[in-house]
């Protein structure tokens, strides 16, 4: 009983520091939604963000119980999709403001340009960041990875499965980082480097796939549960086959594979430094290869656990 009770506080910490830095990070969204888009309907797209906020705690009241507390690790993949699509759509807004603003700054550049000399196609002139304090909208977006761990840790022990807890958060969240990297990209874009609208337009595109491609990273993992007994549950994980394959495969043509022909442009031909994250995408697809071919070999438990 005191083990459990050990249990519960812990998870009781995780829900708390999860939900304050879910607000944290939807706080300073909102703020660069308002500063980068006056529109009245401004407060449709803060409110978005609380899409994943709201179905977590329909999640907790519905598995309140000590019985059903399996329940919210079983749908834990909703909780994420719905915050993947709230944190997509802030995203998408956000940056694609600040490529129509540089749009217009080198459309009025070249124009100006032209009247001296002429017209270069391929030109294209350095700009400051348009946001205030891209280091902090930087670290915003490096929250979403922390978010994914605390998420997990909300429903199911750590102490007791730390290899649950490995297989369904780093996997992840090295892809989530892999994204925020690119958007690092369109975040310091003109300083030291400057790529046109297309290759922005097809960061933005790409890394949004990417957040959302993780909530189907967490549905292929299915839970199948025991009959409870003194206040534990216990149960196992299996993959599911189709999913699996669907996700490794929209990963490696739709994900990597473009981050990796994107970066190789950006360190090619505009000198952005990217080795570590191309060296990733290479060992993501053959991880992802690897994951195509075990699960058309079996179907085992993969991990068992205690919730």
């Amino acid at each position: 009983m005191l083990s459990f009770r050990k249990a519960m506080n812990f998870l009781l910490i995780a829900r708390i520091v999860f939900f304050v830095v879910y607000i944290l990070q939807m706080v300073f969204l909102a703020i660069y939604l308002i500063s980068s888009l006056y529109s009245p309907a401004m407060g449709a797209l803060i409110l978005v963000q609380l899409l994943g906020l709201t179905g977590w705690f329909v999640l907790m009241i519905y598995s309140s119980r000590s019985e059903d507390r399996g329940k919210l690790m079983k749908h834990i993949w909703i909780v994420w999709m719905l915050y993947a699509v709230g944190f997509v759509i802030s995203v998408v807004t956000i940056f694609s403001q600040k490529i129509k603003k540089l749009q217009k700054l080198d459309d009025e550049s070249t124009f100006n340009h032209s009247l001296t000399e002429p017209f270069n196609a391929t030109r294209h002139i350095g700009h400051e960041s348009t946001f205030p304090y891209p280091d902090v909208l930087n670290l915003t977006l490096c929250l979403t990875p922390v978010l994914l761990v605390l998420l997990i840790s909300t429903t199911v022990s750590v102490k007791k499965n730390p290899k649950l807890i490995e297989r369904l958060s780093i996997t992840i969240a090295v892809d989530l980082f892999d994204g925020i990297e690119m958007l690092e990209v369109l975040i310091y874009q003109g300083k030291g480097f400057d790529i046109p609208k297309d290759m922005m337009v097809a960061i933005l595109v790409f890394a949004s796939l990417c957040f959302l491609v993780s909530s189907l990273a967490l549905y292929e993992h299915k839970f199948k549960f025991r009959v409870p007994y003194y206040l534990t549950i216990t149960g196992e994980v299996k993959n599911r086959r189709r999913t699996t394959r669907l996700r490794a495969g929209i990963q490696i043509l739709c994900v990597n594979f473009i981050f990796l022909i994107l970066r190789g442009v950006l360190w090619g031909k505009y000198e952005f430094s990217a080795p570590i994250f191309i060296t990733k995408n290479v060992l993501c697809i053959a991880s992802c290869i690897i994951d195509i071919i075990a699960v058309r070999k079996n179907n085992d438990t993969i991990e068992e656990f205690v919730v």
